[in-house]
């Protein structure tokens, strides 16, 4: 995201603090390695730290949409669809064979959680549909489950729809993916509607997050 800033932020005892608002109070976080390692369209920058023997633990960098994630980013979500549902549906496969023609270009975008040595972790995309945002796409790697990430892409993900004036964002899911439903209500999206959606035969939740 060129000409802007990127956003630093620190995870302590699953809170994130801003990073000037941590360091003021725990000057030794400025005194670490924080050198940020050579990825393109960085968008943000997670710190996890130990308070208690004051040391970073993990390192998460937030990316936007580059082609060279073209692959892994069907390949995450082509995973946990055919997982839990055994076949990709029709805008599944318009949308992760050809993510930047579909979801880019038309103004979207879709980002990705990066570890220190360039793994992809996770990654979410905000597809536009006449005039609205949907959040969608949403998969984290096998062996990073249930460790937070999903927090910072959601996190980053209502960040660009703000940035973007979207006053809300929508969620087409599904009632029988349990740790999904719960990760969108701790972020403020509401069940609209259950029952089936026009876009997916899966779908049977509509949730909705406005802005405050």
């Amino acid at each position: 995201m060129p000409n802007k800033a990127v956003k630093k932020c620190v995870v302590s005892d699953k809170q994130f603090i801003e990073w000037n608002q941590f360091i003021n109070q725990n000057a030794w976080l400025s005194n670490q390695d924080t050198i940020t390692p050579i990825f393109k369209n960085i968008v943000a920058e997670y710190y996890t730290v130990n308070t208690a023997d004051k040391s970073i633990l993990s390192k998460t960098y937030i990316v936007s949409w580059s082609p060279e994630y073209k692959q892994v980013f069907k390949e995450l979500n082509a995973a946990w669809i055919q997982t839990f549902f055994e076949k990709l549906e029709p805008e599944d496969i318009r949308q992760l064979d050809a993510a930047e023609e579909n979801i880019v270009k038309p103004g979207g975008e879709i980002l990705f959680a990066l570890s220190d040595d360039g793994t992809v972790i996770g990654t979410t995309a905000m597809v536009l549909h006449g005039g609205g945002c949907e959040l969608a796409k949403m998969s984290v790697r096998e062996g990073y489950k249930g460790k937070g990430y999903s927090h910072l892409l959601m996190r980053e993900a209502l960040a660009w729809a703000k940035d973007h004036g979207y006053s809300t964002v929508e969620i087409l899911g599904n009632t029988k993916l349990e740790s999904s439903i719960n990760l969108y209500k701790k972020h403020g999206f509401k069940v609209i509607s259950l029952g089936k959606h026009p876009l997916y035969e899966r779908t049977n939740v509509h949730m909705r997050w406005t802005c405050e």
